[in-house]
């Protein structure tokens, strides 16, 4: 049994089951499209920007600027050996086939990276269990292999994260161990990228800083941090402003993504946003509770025997303080209410995946908390099988996760839309032009989701990328809910007396709106100005789960006018 324990090929294992469950997942996935169009379009059309040479983004919310030049430079070499023509004309038509391609990347990278850092934890330990600890953080949350494998901000969240907080616990808590100007260097780097990705991350920095064992240490890592972070950031030079002025109501505001009141705090919204996160979160949950229960018994043996200041800064209250100050960032992001214009119903978000910066550094809190437990722990039983113990629960963690994760990245592929059957409804429609309502759910065609990512693609690429997509798909029309209420060909706002004057009739494509949403929206579209004629409308499919339907719009043929 001992001779199993040691085994160092043990620690292919969960990076092997990784990468299947990554490869089952995108198999499995009909197209991205259909309920992946944000982020991953958005992020392709960023891509493209740069692998283009224009070396801009115009996405300012996460930033995601390491993503987008490492998927950038992806999309550059798989077009070298295309050359069919101009780079973004090749993506726009090949769309899915880049994604795919992205993706496959960060799976193999995802596979790499758990496999690193449980073999550089195994280098400097000793420890088979500590090093398995270090590669179960995908299995703390379902949802975390293919949120990382699609093309989003969680792809470097998740893939650096694995391996930076490996690097963080070996440089920083081993015995006998101190922090190199190379260790310092490599923690500003992956700071730097974890911050330019998603801003919220900069708390790790806090337990970074507690965790160094001097003031110099501390003031290299915040330079190199610093000086990382602005390389990083070269893609949003040319709007740098813009992305301060995001920063600052991101702080200052009440609401998601810079919104909501800025003069008064509302400590309600926090408040229920939080306790929501505790109820449904049980394994965060329990994080919380142990490491305010072992911080509350360190400040109560430092008061016992009167130590000093100095005492208190230590990895304990690193950890109490990044967790708190994460949570305090994160609470008004975790829950989003969408509000409908048009029928005012809200509908709400939770997004739960904003957590992973703190699931992957789980291994490293869990070691931490433990090491400073079982200090104070003077139980035989434990001291002399601790091993085992760490083993057994590492096995029961594992029993009850894997299940979980399987399921996720074989459900990830399902989706609402009947896509052969209304795909096969539509193309028999005589070539009747297509109107979607978009609004972010999924879809069964492609182009909701490229002129969501166009959209985001900066004002510089947009215009262009858009009238290229005039030329792909010159009969197709798109009302965006959320976006503008305004019924546009791409880029051209347009009026239903346009459309039908040129084709006579045209369908209207809605998925997963409820019926009031359908009549006001419908209301909308067919609105028409004094002196032209009224339009009608009449459902002539509706798909087998309810949830999508289409309707054909025309001229009302009772009070038509002859022009």
């Amino acid at each position: 049994m001992k001779y199993i324990y040691t085994r160092k090929w043990l620690l292919v294992i969960l990076p092997l089951f990784y990468c299947i469950l990554s490869f089952i997942f995108l198999d499995g996935l009909n197209q991205f499209y259909i309920c992946n169009s944000d982020p991953t379009y958005v992020y392709l059309f960023n891509c493209t920007n740069i692998a283009s040479g224009h070396f801009r983004s115009g996405n300012i919310v996460h930033p995601g600027t390491p993503v987008e030049i490492f998927a950038g430079l992806a999309i550059f070499i798989k077009h070298l050996f295309t050359h069919s023509t101009v780079l973004y004309q090749d993506v726009l038509m090949n769309p899915e086939s880049y994604l795919y391609t992205c993706s496959v990347l960060f799976s193999l990278l995802l596979s790499y990276a758990i496999y690193f850092s449980g073999s550089y934890v195994y280098r400097y330990t000793g420890s088979l269990g500590q090093s398995i600890l270090f590669q179960i953080a995908p299995l703390v949350y379902p949802e975390f292999v293919w949120r990382t494998v699609s093309l989003g901000a969680e792809s470097a969240l998740g893939i650096c994260g694995i391996f930076f907080a490996a690097y963080l616990y070996v440089s920083t808590q081993l015995p006998n161990k101190e922090p190199r100007n190379r260790d310092i260097v490599i923690l500003g780097l992956l700071t730097a990228l974890w911050f330019t990705t998603k801003i919220y991350t900069l708390a790790v920095g806090v337990l970074v800083l507690f965790l160094l064992k001097n003031n110099k240490q501390r003031l290299l890592y915040i330079i190199f941090a610093g000086l990382f972070s602005f390389v990083f950031l070269f893609p949003l030079y040319n709007q740098f402003k813009n992305w301060l002025g995001f920063i600052k109501a991101e702080a200052f505001h009440n609401g998601p993504y810079g919104q909501g009141d800025a003069e008064k705090f509302n400590a309600a919204l926090y408040w229920n946003n939080i306790t929501t996160i505790f109820k449904g979160q049980y394994i965060l949950s329990t994080i919380y509770m142990i490491a305010i229960l072992v911080f509350s018994q360190n400040v109560l043996h430092n008061l016992k025997y009167k130590k000093s200041f100095k005492e208190y800064i230590n990895p304990i209250t690193g950890i109490v303080i990044f967790l708190v100050l994460f949570m305090g960032i994160i609470s008004k992001q975790y829950i989003v209410n969408c509000l409908n214009p048009l029928t005012n119903k809200i509908i709400t978000l939770t997004k739960y995946y904003y957590f992973i910066p703190v699931i992957v550094f789980f291994p490293l809190v869990i070691m931490i908390l433990y090491k400073n437990n079982m200090s104070v722990i003077k139980q035989k039983f434990i001291s002399h099988h601790k091993l085992k113990l760490v083993l057994g629960i590492l096995g029961i963690f594992l029993a009850i996760s894997i299940p979980y994760t399987v399921k996720a990245c074989y459900d990830a592929d399902k989706n609402n839309v009947a896509f052969q059957k209304t795909r096969s409804f539509i193309e028999k429609q005589n070539g009747l032009p297509l109107i979607f309502i978009s609004d972010g759910g999924q879809q069964v065609y492609i182009q909701p989701a490229l002129f969501i990512g166009s959209y985001y693609s900066g004002k510089w690429d947009m215009q262009q990328y858009l009238d290229y997509l005039k030329k792909l798909y010159p009969d197709t029309y798109i009302y965006s809910i959320g976006w503008k209420d305004a019924l546009t060909f791409w880029n051209n706002d347009v009026t239903i007396t346009d459309i039908l004057n040129k084709y006579g009739q045209a369908m209207v494509y809605i998925s997963g709106a409820d019926s009031l949403e359908e009549q006001v929206t419908l209301k909308r579209i067919c609105k028409v100005d004094k002196g032209n004629n009224p339009v009608s409308y009449q459902k002539i499919y509706t798909s087998d789960n309810l949830y999508e339907d289409i309707y054909l719009v025309q001229y009302d043929k009772y009070h038509y006018i002859r022009p």
